[in-house]
């Protein structure tokens, strides 16, 4: 599982705004993880994978053939998933203000991936991709921050050089 964790960050931090679907498809699967990792946390690692990849199907699917509907949720998605990562730190998964920030979360992704296309595919995947990695290396603390921040321009640089190359 931290295999296939790392192998989609690394992906979402390289390629997460040139193949649109991709985020979507990886946000999907991490949406899904996150998912059954709560509400199935009895169940083997296989189903908690098998729940993690059918949402990544049904992401992909829906980014091919309804792109700004897709979107729209792949950026409510990975803006939940952003702020839950931001939490877990803070013992404060159960109560209700966590669920509102993780809402709140969810509505600035949707509404930036809307009005800022481009940008906020790379913003939000490398912040995506970033926290994947670093989730499944399990680092805690300061290096935690600092590999994730790390990671975080590194997706940037990436992302921003295939962009300037394509509009060349």
């Amino acid at each position: 599982m931290v295999a296939v964790k790392v192998i989609v960050g690394a992906l979402l931090l390289g390629l997460g705004r040139k193949i649109y679907w991709l985020f979507v498809a990886a946000i999907g699967f991490a949406a899904g993880l996150a998912l059954a990792t709560r509400l199935l946390p009895n169940q083997t690692e296989w189903v908690m994978l098998l729940v993690a990849l059918v949402f990544g199907v049904i992401g992909a699917v829906l980014a091919i053939f309804f792109q700004r509907l897709a979107i729209s949720i792949a950026g409510f998605a990975a803006g939940a998933l952003i702020v839950d990562a931001l939490l877990k730190s803070i013992s404060t998964s159960n109560s209700v203000l966590f669920y509102v920030l993780l809402i709140v979360g969810g509505i600035i992704g949707a509404v930036l991936v809307s009005v800022i296309f481009d940008w906020a595919l790379i913003l939000l995947s490398s912040v995506a991709g970033s926290l994947l990695i670093v989730q499944s290396l399990q680092l805690t603390g300061l290096v935690e921050v600092g590999v994730a921040l790390v990671l975080f321009l590194v997706g940037l640089s990436l992302q921003f050089g295939l962009m300037r190359r394509e509009k060349r």
